[in-house]
């Protein structure tokens, strides 16, 4: 392991980087549009990563034991995810795979990322019994984080996303939507609806608990400040749990 970590919850913590604020605000998925047109005319797109799609991998333990954290609103929350990225218009995947490790400590959340020798294509080809998806333990514990329990890969879900910088503070801005599961692990459930969910959700970050002055007009658009988990809202909007029904 490298360094000291401490034990908190379900998992021993290492030492990760500073904290930082992650404000979130959800609204109708059927406006994103209006969302991102609003956006547009007035944020910078992103330098680096303006817009895309997101696919993402979810772990879990036996009996949602990270996802029971988030419902439950523990005071730590942990996310491990596998992410890739995709063309805006098509989804076609390309480029490297990330391993994620994310915490939210309160309001606050810490995320360790590590790029991974696997390539997005194939990555995105895989099912999710497929054991090679369980090398992310050994991954996981190489970086120094301990579970509870071996982690298993629950869902994939996909997204898209534009990324924004707000030119008067330099706060960094994402805005996701139309998120849907695409495929889930046989254990956990199946995909009920080709559909997305019903909410999207606006991201500020960086270091205030504050939403810049400029992007107030947003709540008049409808986004509503609350704590949101794309995860979460899959598992319980779009997919029937193993042994349930539609």
């Amino acid at each position: 392991m490298r360094g000291a970590g401490r034990m908190m919850g379900s998992m021993l913590v290492p030492p990760m980087p500073a904290l930082q604020r992650e404000l979130k605000y959800v609204f109708p998925n059927s406006r994103s549009r209006l969302f991102r047109e609003w956006l547009d005319r007035r944020c910078r797109p992103d330098p680096v990563f303006a817009a895309g799609r997101i696919s993402s991998i979810y772990f879990d333990m036996r009996g949602n034991v990270l996802l029971d954290e988030k419902v439950n609103s523990d005071y730590l929350k942990t996310k491990v995810r596998l992410r890739w990225y995709g063309d805006w218009a098509t989804g076609e995947p390309s480029g490297a795979v990330y391993l994620e490790v994310k915490q939210r400590i309160g309001s606050s959340r810490k995320k360790y990322r590590r790029r991974l020798d696997w390539m997005a294509e194939t990555t995105a080809r895989l099912t999710l019994e497929d054991v090679r998806l369980l090398e992310v333990n050994r991954l996981a514990a190489e970086a120094g984080f301990r579970f509870g329990g071996p982690l298993f890969p629950v869902a994939c879900l996909e997204y898209r996303r534009r990324r924004y910088v707000e030119a008067a503070t330099g706060t960094r801005i994402c805005l996701d939507h139309d998120i849907r599961p695409v495929r889930v692990h046989g254990q956990w459930g199946r995909a009920a609806h080709g559909l997305p969910i019903s909410e999207g959700v606006f991201e500020v970050k960086g270091a205030t608990e504050r939403l810049p002055a400029t992007l107030h007009p947003l709540i008049a658009l409808g986004c509503r400040r609350q704590s949101f988990s794309k995860f979460q809202q899959c598992m319980d909007q779009r997919i029937v749990r193993a042994g349930g029904d539609d």
